[in-house]
């Protein structure tokens, strides 16, 4: 949400005919959410910001759906103004959820969902966030998937020297139930009888589940690495993966999957799971390749697939991938695009 942010601000700045002005939250250093009195600091610096500028802009476009109460408040301002409001996904399945803050935050969903004219377009960063919100009650919706900086990938644009290829596939992220990562260490990779290693980097929430996970054989467990030493493994791996599953009742959910855009621009061949968000992040066959979630048979032939590439095909299919990520997948598109979605929201306004 945070990078989703910046990056678009910046990417609207270098469109001539925008002016822009960001009134912003920054997390914490650690990576944590800001705290509440930080929060409220914030809602009232904002609510300041829109009373002192009720006349002054044509748009409203608003990061985060816990700010809709100044979407209202904008609404009171200026009805003629049009209001946008990014949705990415588990800000809208948090509800879901059981305990006292989820039961709230189901109703005011509910609430926000009946206020139909404070906003005017819910930008969802992935179909499958657009059908979220549309079955909550929200709408109109439009689609804008997430966009990449490739030129921080650019050590990448060499050619993979397969004599640094290894015998090991790589995953990268949270190490959480869905993400999958467990799923594949005992499903997946012991139907490869020791000659494939899992090498698994990221963020760990169970110390338990570190533990199990490093126990298992052909198993290494980096935690967090920086981000050259992932892209590193990410270009000696034989492919990069996404194995999310299902979870049946659980309020977290893949709203996009920026993994899904990191890997084939490190120059790596990936492999992801055919599930929510990471469809609109994956054009398969083009920028990766699609396994069916928790089909652990299905796994197996992806990998055995890749495993059969010689060096020409694996480069081909990774340059193939990386232009296809520059035409499809950048902050200027994702920047326009955006605009754009304001335009049609102002000319439905100016006519209804």
């Amino acid at each position: 949400m945070e990078l989703y942010s910046e990056e678009l601000a910046c990417a609207l700045r270098s469109i001539s005919d925008v002016d822009l002005e960001v009134i912003a939250l920054k997390g914490e250093q650690t990576g944590r959410a800001p705290g509440l009195l930080a929060i409220f600091a914030f809602f009232f610096r904002a609510t300041w910001f829109l009373l002192r500028n009720s006349r002054k802009y044509d748009v409203v476009h608003f990061g985060d759906f816990v700010l809709f109460p100044l979407a209202i408040l904008d609404r009171w301002l200026c009805r003629s103004r049009v209001r946008c409001m990014t949705v990415y996904g588990l800000d809208l399945t948090f509800g879901r959820k059981k305990g006292l803050l989820p039961a709230i935050y189901r109703r005011f969903v509910k609430f926000s969902a009946s206020q139909g004219s404070a906003v005017d377009c819910y930008i969802a960063i992935s179909q499958f966030t657009g059908n979220l919100a549309e079955s909550v009650g929200l709408g109109p919706v439009v689609v804008v998937p997430l966009g990449i900086r490739m030129e921080n990938f650019e050590m990448a644009r060499e050619e993979i020297d397969a004599k640094k290829r290894e015998q090991f596939v790589f995953y990268l992220g949270r190490v959480v139930r869905r993400k999958g990562a467990l799923w594949f260490a005992e499903n997946v990779l012991p139907r490869f009888n020791g000659e494939l290693k899992f090498v698994v980097a990221g963020r760990f929430y169970s110390s338990e589940e570190r533990e199990y996970l490093s126990g298992l054989p052909n198993v290494e467990v980096l935690g967090q690495v920086p981000h050259v030493e992932a892209l590193s493994y990410r270009k000696r791996a034989v492919a990069t993966i996404m194995p999310n599953i299902r979870v049946e009742n659980s309020a977290d959910v893949e709203g996009f999957g920026l993994t899904a855009l990191e890997a084939p621009a490190a120059g790596s061949i990936l492999i992801a799971s055919r599930l929510e968000g990471i469809e609109d992040a994956v054009m398969d066959g083009v920028t990766g390749l699609l396994a069916e979630a928790g089909d652990s048979a299905d796994w197996e032939k992806k990998l055995r697939e890749v495993l059969t590439w010689d060096d020409e095909k694996r480069c081909e299919f990774i340059r193939n991938a990386r232009e296809t990520l520059q035409m499809n997948y950048t902050w200027q598109l994702v920047a326009q695009r955006t605009v754009d979605a304001y335009r049609t929201s102002f000319d439905r306004k100016r006519l209804s």
